[in-house]
């Protein structure tokens, strides 16, 4: 019976993911005809935050958040293990100016992929090391505020 519950879930899960997508991905004409990045921000952290409370509500997923008063004023680097698209959903809602180094195919993505190209996001192509080191830096620098 648990076994099923999860099915249950994890589809209710999906269903709702894809039509909060398709609900903002709505907004994209406003979007396009304003082009300011800083809204384009804003929606993409409401369609993150209705993400993480459909993961907490529907899925059951819990999180609890410790440390951030460790974090020092200004600009730092966060790495991660990488492990799901968890910590970047959690991290556009909580960190408001956060810039996120992503794989350069992400852009092609569906609706979701507009909103990275609007977003302060460093994408690398993962193929190339060095270069792709290369444009983290040289972007890095367009995104740092002194």
């Amino acid at each position: 019976m648990q076994k099923i519950i999860q099915v249950i879930r994890s589809k209710t899960f999906d269903i709702m993911l894809v039509l909060w997508t398709i609900l903002l991905g709505l907004i994209i004409p406003i979007l396009l005809v304003n082009g300011r990045s800083e809204l384009v921000r804003r929606v993409s952290r409401i369609w993150s935050h209705g993400i993480i409370l459909g993961l907490k509500y529907v899925v059951g997923l819990k999180h609890q958040e410790v440390g951030r008063s460790n974090l020092p004023k200004g600009q730092v680097i966060i790495a991660c293990n990488h492990q799901s698209a968890w910590e970047t959903l959690v991290f556009n809602v909580f960190i408001p100016d956060v810039c996120i180094v992503l794989k350069k195919s992400l852009y092609k993505l569906p609706v979701f992929g507009w909103y990275l190209k609007r977003s302060p996001m460093i994408a690398i192509d993962r193929e190339d090391g060095r270069e792709a080191t290369r444009i983290l830096l040289k972007q890095f620098n367009i995104f740092r505020r002194d």
